[in-house]
């Protein structure tokens, strides 16, 4: 290391020439210390950041002009977030201290602890502990026709009666069987006849009467087979914001189902089918 005496004897009759005494000391004190080790990464932290943010933007905009389709703005929301969780992922230090005593103090004040989404099943919301804690991915798995796309419909009717917000997706059934579904669950009349049109005039009226209820239901219906994580995470920010301008939140969402569910293509022809879908159910729970 060299220190400025030292430089200012060897330059000699050459110092002027380099800017002089001054110059050569005020280069000293614009030098790096490790007394400001830590000042010096967070700017560059902090710049590395910005150069990530503006990095996504440009690609973004990029693809928008290049290809011209919602797969471009789903891409940019799912880099967008990731660079998001990167970037909040050194507030938490892991210490549970504090974690701690906050679950303490909520199991003291009842009105402080976890929210949970009753199903609105008397036994299943006894065996879930009050329901589905709010925040959490929920699979809920079944051979075929075993109900789980009517379990689904059912726990978004409950919602709905609850003025909570929810979102369907489905991947296989249609929107309109499903809104058949709510009906003959709410009229009792059996879904077959509803399908087939086969009603009576009694039949028709309870339908009718049922049918303007279900359509001040706080829900969304998405019907679309073709649907990657990213568009999913598109379909839920439309909800969240027509939902909450009719002044509900969005509290549930249910997607039908997840095998049927693809990646992008590029991402998808790196995988086999089960690390696919592994993949796949990742980026839904970070969603």
């Amino acid at each position: 290391r060299i220190d400025a005496i030292t430089l200012i004897d060897k330059l000699g009759s050459n110092l002027e020439a380099c800017g002089g005494q001054s110059y050569i000391l005020g280069l000293f004190d614009l030098e790096p210390t490790s007394l400001n080790a830590r000042a010096y990464a967070d700017i560059v932290g902090r710049c590395s950041q910005l150069r990530k943010f503006i990095t996504i933007a440009s690609d973004g905009i990029s693809e928008a002009f290049d290809e011209g389709d919602l797969e471009c703005l789903a891409r940019f929301d799912a880099k967008w977030s990731d660079f998001m969780r990167e970037l909040l992922r050194g507030a938490d230090d892991g210490r549970v201290a504090a974690e701690v005593n906050t679950l303490v103090e909520n199991l003291r004040h009842p009105e402080n602890r976890p929210i949970f989404l009753p199903t609105g099943l008397v036994d299943l919301d006894r065996l879930l502990g009050g329901g589905y804690e709010r925040g959490t991915s929920n699979i809920i798995a079944a051979l075929t026709s075993f109900g789980k796309t009517m379990l689904a419909a059912q726990l978004q009717r409950n919602a709905a009666k609850r003025n909570m917000g929810s979102l369907y997706i489905s991947l296989e059934v249609s929107k309109r069987s499903l809104l058949q579904r709510n009906l003959a669950a709410e009229t009792q009349v059996p879904y077959g006849r509803i399908r087939e049109a086969k009603l009576s005039e009694f039949e028709l009226g309870k339908i009718a009467a049922a049918a303007a209820e279900v359509a001040l239901w706080p829900m969304r219906i998405v019907e679309n087979y073709a649907l990657t994580p990213g568009m999913v995470r598109v379909q839920i920010q439309r909800a969240k914001r027509e939902l909450k301008a009719a002044g509900v939140e969005l509290g549930m969402v249910f997607i039908d189902y997840l095998q049927l569910m693809n990646l992008p293509a590029q991402q998808a022809k790196k995988l086999d089918r089960e690390k696919e879908i592994a993949a796949i159910s990742r980026q839904l729970r970070n969603v």
